[in-house]
């Protein structure tokens, strides 16, 4: 899992530990009467952008730049 101030990705290497994960993060938040905005999440991806590098199955991939400024 990380965290970064209001965004939270979870992964994980196999389906069965995912639904775990999920459950445990979900779990967890409702005990400490934190919140998630439903309409903003969204479960059970295959690969995502998240900071800057996009994540996928066995790969990281860096999106290029727009301007091409550095």
């Amino acid at each position: 899992m990380v965290v970064f101030i209001d965004n939270i990705l979870v992964y994980s290497k196999s389906e069965e530990k995912h639904a775990e994960h999920v459950r445990i993060v979900l779990q967890t938040l409702k005990e400490k009467k934190l919140y998630a905005n439903l309409s903003k999440c969204v479960f059970w991806l295959c690969g995502v952008s998240f900071l800057g590098p996009g994540i996928s199955k066995g790969s990281i991939y860096y999106p290029s730049k727009v301007d091409g400024s550095i």
